[in-house]
C-alpha cells in the first residue's frame, strides 16, 4: 500500500494565519497532500488550499481581511 500523507491544521483565530508561511514552503517544496483537514481556523485556511492550491492569493485575501475596516 502506497504511503498517503494528509495535512492537519490547528485553530487559533488570527494565529491560524500562520499556516500560510507553512504552506508557502510546502509548495516550494512541491509536497503533495492526499488529504487536508483542520479545525477553526485551520479548516478555513485547509479549505482555501484545497481549493486554490495558491499561497499567494490565500496571503492576499488574509492581508485584505485583517486591514479591513470591521477590524480597525
Amino acid at each position: 500500500m502506497a504511503l498517503r500523507v494528509a495535512l492537519v491544521l490547528g485553530g487559533g483565530g488570527a494565529r491560524g494565519f500562520a499556516h500560510l508561511g507553512v504552506l508557502d514552503i510546502f509548495c516550494k517544496e512541491k509536497v503533495h497532500f492526499d488529504f487536508i483537514v483542520g479545525c477553526s481556523m485551520g479548516a478555513v485556511i485547509g479549505a482555501g488550499y484545497a481549493w486554490h492550491q495558491d499561497v499567494t492569493s490565500l496571503k492576499k485575501l488574509a492581508e485584505d481581511s485583517v486591514k479591513s475596516e470591521g477590524l480597525q
